[in-house]
């Protein structure tokens, strides 16, 4: 296939520019995960506690991990240790001033066809190269491809492209019917249990009890798993997604006239 030899190329990135992905991780995080808090605004004054508090994000060794992974760089475990602790007295400015040293993102650039400049064009290769580089097979990947298989098994890739172009697409949506019924009936048992066994009804609290913990292994093991829907906003192809990326059209979270 016509440019199978396409290399993305990694640019390098400012304190700003880090901190604007880091800013981008949130805010797809928040379309996603119901325990991120939509209300905190990042900036360089924001604490290691208030950012982890805002993206749910895990201890500092899966932190700093994940940061890694982020940015592609190197920082070592106990880097990391110093950096992150004290969560409540180290801010983002000190994170984002060390990533920039040696952090890079994705450039998404233009491609030439037909003598003209094609920015969306240029976004499918670099996510098709991505793909591929991650292990898919993109032999038969189009731009009127479902984009939903790929979220699903390749979402490293997409998170890298789209901390590489803040804003310009819209949030994540994750639709998972079974994970609210798990998560309402897990609600339902942590506070009916308590009440059945204070007005008497001991056995009505068991069973609210026992299916309260079933729903809650259920939720983590099995249901998070299988969500029904995944894609952002109302993108449904590679062509609205290159399109958005390449920033030829307006992100509007509540849908896309794309596809």
């Amino acid at each position: 296939m016509c440019f199978d030899d396409y290399e993305i190329e990694e640019r390098r990135l400012t304190s700003d520019e880090v901190l604007a992905a880091l800013i981008e991780d949130h805010r797809q995080r928040c379309g996603w995960d119901f325990e991120a808090d939509p209300n905190i605004r990042l900036s360089f004054d924001t604490t290691v506690s208030e950012w982890r508090d805002a993206c749910t994000l895990s201890g500092w060794r899966s932190l700093g991990r994940a940061m890694n992974q982020l940015f592609d760089t190197s920082i070592t475990t106990s880097e990391w240790r110093a950096l992150l602790n004290p969560p409540r007295r180290k801010t983002l400015r000190i994170i984002c001033d060390r990533l920039a040293v040696s952090a890079t993102l994705p450039a998404i650039r233009p491609i030439r066809i037909f003598c003209r400049d094609c920015s969306s064009a240029g976004a499918f290769l670099a996510i098709r190269r991505a793909l591929a580089l991650a292990g898919a097979d993109v032999s038969e990947l189009t731009p009127a491809t479902q984009v939903d298989p790929y979220l699903r098994k390749y979402g490293d890739v997409f998170w890298r492209l789209t901390c590489s172009a803040p804003g310009r697409l819209p949030t994540l949506r994750v639709d998972n019917p079974w994970w609210w019924v798990c998560v309402n009936t897990f609600m339902l048992s942590l506070f009916g249990a308590p009440i059945a066994w204070l007005v008497g009804r001991a056995e009505f609290a068991a069973i609210l009890a026992a299916l309260g913990m079933f729903s809650y292994l259920l939720l983590w093991t099995v249901v998070h798993k299988m969500p029904s829907r995944v894609q952002f906003g109302h993108l449904e192809t590679f062509r609205g997604v290159c399109r958005a990326l390449a920033g030829e059209v307006a992100c509007v979270d509540r849908g896309f006239p794309l596809d």
